[in-house]
């Protein structure tokens, strides 16, 4: 029988804490703390028809027979999560600065790497997880830190979209990056029943140098005088 996910975790922690200053391994705990809240909340909405009957009956139980996610399923099963724990929760649902992402990402590395030393999970595996976390320490605090400073400008713009006719504003959801410029945007509009580019939209020249083209931006938009406009944003989520 496959050791749990909650029990490998507690075993690279202490394999790591042994060659690590007090600081890091503080933040080691906290990222395989998020790491097991991901996918005792999350990880469980990409099981299989099986999978998921196995685990609403373990989860549903009562007293000693209640199981988590983590305390059900084997290591196999960070991989296969690995990716929208990086792209998504960490982006999402964590309130952190562009140095812990950075972290969290290298540390999420660290452990795909061993638990494909360890034997836990194949070593196919192993390396695409360490390099979807070596991407995501490059990628994170680039995005973290053009959120802020789209953000920024989105509160500047000033305008009131309660007066935007409908066909001028766009309002919050996901847009993706079609194209960029040195100070300039090119959003994809895939709302239902049409596909155009909106853009430029313009934004400072350190946003563009952060941003990549296929990546999203959680935003509003507003067009005034023909000029599309952020008037709300939230995220950014490199992909």
């Amino acid at each position: 029988m496959k050791k749990p996910i909650e029990e490998i975790l507690t075993k690279f922690l202490a394999a790591q804490e042994k060659s690590l200053k007090p600081r890091d391994r503080a933040d080691y705990r906290d990222v395989v703390e998020l790491l097991k809240n991901y996918l005792n909340s999350y990880a469980y909405e990409n099981l299989s028809g099986e999978e998921s009957r196995r685990f609403e009956k373990s989860f549903n139980a009562a007293g000693e027979k209640h199981r988590t996610f983590c305390q059900l399923f084997g290591p196999e099963k960070i991989g296969e999560n690995i990716g929208m724990f990086l792209d998504y929760f960490l982006i999402r649902k964590v309130m952190a600065d562009a140095e812990f992402l950075e972290k969290a990402a290298s540390i999420t590395s660290r452990l795909m790497l061993w638990l494909g030393g360890e034997g836990y999970i194949e070593a196919e595996a192993s390396q695409e997880g360490l390099a979807r976390g070596r991407a995501a320490a490059a990628d994170l605090p680039r995005a973290e830190k053009a959120a802020r400073i789209l953000y920024q400008v989105a509160r500047a713009s000033g305008i009131d979209v309660s007066r935007i006719p409908d066909e001028d504003y766009l309002e919050f959801d996901h847009y993706t990056i079609k194209r960029l410029e040195a100070g300039k945007l090119w959003f994809e509009d895939i709302t239902p029943g049409r596909s155009r580019e909106l853009g430029p939209v313009k934004v400072p020249k350190a946003v563009t140098d952060l941003l990549a083209e296929g990546w999203e931006v959680s935003c509003a938009l507003a067009r005034v005088k023909g000029e599309w406009h952020l008037v709300e944003v939230a995220n950014v989520y490199p992909t």
